[in-house]
């Protein structure tokens, strides 16, 4: 008979205990402050129980309850399973929240299955270094600086550690900004305010340190927070009198001064979502942001095939034998992600299809995000931004280096810029009549082909030989090629010397008068006139062309893509890089443990803690033309097939 677990109210009497079990563990997320923990109680039901070396930590919101990861130093796999365990026989979900990347990793690697993870960019934390805050350096924080300056120009201030005395005064600060934003939601303000009285009415009890700035003897701001661990202090409230000039700016600098020396990185909590606050948290430049990871193990992580292929037909209407053949062909090498409401009913899917990335013949998985659709009754309620979110953060933790996808129109290309997608390759499209061939004798042969085997061997080999190329599989090539050869379009190999150099598809359109052909793969450039010379004397009726092929380089973007695993891609840039030595500072805002300064060379790459203000800076929209494009050059041989378009 399985043994109960008792839990019970969380207690500011509860502060040895709490920092005795948080002592065993490195965290930094502000929700594991005992500060947090005791001032949010009220709201969120916290409570917690002591089992087999562990510390458990239980809150209650949305009807349900959500567990913290086991805090000490034990058997986690039977503490994990027991906790299950209590979870479905007292009949509720098993549900944990603020989860680190290491402790997700953790799980999938024992015995608990099945769940599902998700995360949202909302609740991330703000990671600062402390010394930023203090020094305010470089042109990033230029403004800030010049609103400290004006501040300490203008006002004649006063810090002053929080004493009980300040009470009514911090609280008058707080309804007076409260009456300031009247576009924020009245019933979080008020717990809010709530939090504030009970932490400053127990600051020294919760580990607590305040901070205020007066000006000719009034409050105009103050700051709260306690520490984490031993070198993050995690800022819990600031408000301030938005009357002075650069009031926050210099309440945030003189607070960092005034901390115990011994706090390297200030954690200043998450944003809510709050466009305004994210944008004034991300002006500051963070150090990185925390992700935090939930994990629901009640959830189903399979669907029924049939769901997935109605949803698909009702938003894309593409063709019931397409969508049957796709299944069919890639059942066993497809990732989808889906979200279900509670009655089952399958609202939004996507699939993740595992490709190669070559460089070289240095080759490391990528993801093509692939048939990402919301159902039509449920659309704009953020359903997609989820799944792609949790997407990326899958396939970090797969050590997957980057993600593509085909958007299918401009407004598709804004909304996938919002995940650091950036256009990579481009559809170049060149229009040309036989009436103005020039004439002469063309070096090519072409020579149809409609075995599919002999295909895709062929046009594999040419794909491999490429400086650059994307790589399907085999399973995934063998249903493009039969899928294309279902619309109709025709296979050629261009021969040159007995030997094939390239393959293209045909289309012949518009009876006979236009002729659209795609170039595939080629191991050697292709001149115009010369394929022209070859495609008229198979075509003789035809009275103009559309050739398409891809590259680096264009117009029209065709595919977009982002790093998600930066040293996965490193590790094999480097094999290809054979420049001068150089460094950049990458700043990625949705996988921030990708954030960070990097120094490369023809030896290898390695990840710097130095600050280097020379260095360039790029983010997930501006790598890839910065390592390829910029730092590489010309790159010779560049492959990409168009398959699952």
């Amino acid at each position: 008979m399985f043994e109960k677990i008792h839990f019970r109210e969380v207690s500011i009497e509860d502060r040895c205990l709490w920092n005795s079990y948080l002592s065993l563990s490195d965290i930094s997320f502000c929700d594991f402050s005992f500060l947090n923990i005791c001032a949010w109680k009220f709201y969120y039901q916290t409570e917690l129980a002591e089992w087999k070396g562990y510390l458990l930590i239980r809150h209650y919101f949305d009807d349900n309850y959500h567990y913290f990861y086991p805090i000490g130093d034990g058997n986690i796999v039977e503490v994990l399973n027991d906790l299950k365990t209590f979870a479905f026989e007292t009949h509720h979900s098993f549900l944990m929240d603020c989860l680190t990347i290491e402790q997700l990793e953790e799980i999938k690697t024992i015995s608990i299955h099945p769940f599902s993870f998700s995360l949202d960019r909302n609740f991330s934390d703000y990671l600062y270094r402390r010394e930023d805050w203090i020094a305010l350096k470089g042109k990033r924080l230029q403004s800030k600086r010049n609103h400290l300056k004006r501040f300490l120009l203008n006002y004649e201030y006063e810090y002053k550690p929080y004493e009980d005395a300040y009470l009514n005064d911090c609280i008058s600060l707080t309804k007076q900004w409260m009456k300031e934003n009247p576009e924020l939601n009245w019933n979080s303000m008020n717990n809010e305010l709530q939090v504030i009285r009970f932490a400053l009415n127990h600051l020294k009890q919760l580990d607590g340190y305040g901070g205020t700035l007066w000006v000719d003897g009034r409050l105009v701001a103050f700051s709260l927070g306690s520490p984490i661990n031993k070198d993050t202090f995690v800022v819990h409230i600031e408000k301030a009198n938005t009357s002075y000039e650069g009031i926050y700016v210099a309440m945030g600098n003189i607070f960092a001064q005034n901390l115990p020396c011994n706090y390297t990185f200030l954690n200043r909590e998450d944003d809510m979502g709050l466009k305004g606050l994210r944008q004034s948290k991300l002006s500051y430049s963070p150090h990185k942001l925390l992700a935090k990871f939930s994990i629901d193990f009640s959830a189903e992580n399979t669907i029924e095939e049939s769901k997935l292929m109605s949803l698909w037909e009702a938003v894309f209407h593409d063709k019931p034998t397409y969508i049957n053949n796709f299944f069919s062909y890639l059942r066993g090498e497809l990732n989808y992600v889906f979200k279900q409401d509670k009655e089952n009913k399958l609202l939004s899917s996507m699939y993740l299809v595992k490709y190669k990335f070559q460089l070289l013949k240095q080759s490391f998985p990528l993801y093509y995000f692939y048939s990402i659709a919301t159902d039509n009754s449920v659309r704009n309620q953020g359903l997609a931004t989820g799944m792609i979110y949790e997407s990326l953060w899958r396939g970090f933790i797969e050590k997957i280096g980057m993600a593509f996808l085909v958007p299918a129109n401009q407004e598709l290309i804004n909304f996938y810029a919002n995940f650091g997608f950036a256009p990579w390759v481009y559809s170049n499209v060149t229009n040309h009549s036989f009436n103005k061939l020039e004439r002469g004798e063309s070096r090519f042969q072409l020579s149809e082909c409609q075995n599919n085997k002999m295909i895709q061997i062929s046009l594999m080999e040419i794909i491999k030989n490429s400086e650059l190329a994307i790589l399907p599989s085999d399973t995934i090539l063998d249903f493009w090629i039969q899928d294309t050869r279902n619309d109709g379009k025709v296979f050629y190999s261009i021969i040159q010397n007995e030997k094939e150099v390239a393959w293209i598809i045909v289309e012949n359109c518009d009876c006979d008068k236009l002729l659209k052909v795609s170039i595939l793969a080629s191991i050697t450039s292709i001149p115009v006139n010369d394929l022209l010379l070859s495609l008229k004397e198979l075509f003789p009726k035809v009275y103009s062309l559309e050739i398409q092929q891809h590259s680096l380089i264009g117009e029209t973007p065709h595919s977009l893509c982002r790093i998600i695993h930066l040293p996965t891609f490193l590790d094999k840039y480097v094999t290809f890089y054979r420049g001068d030595s150089f460094a950049f500072y990458y700043h990625d805002e949705l996988l921030p443990s990708n954030s960070g300064y990097y120094e490369i060379s023809v030896s290898g790459w390695q990840k710097v803690e130095t600050h280097c203000n020379e260095c360039k800076i790029v983010n997930s929209l501006t790598i890839i033309p910065f390592l390829l494009r910029e730092k590489i050059g010309h790159i010779g041989n560049f492959t990409y097939c168009s398959i699952l378009q």
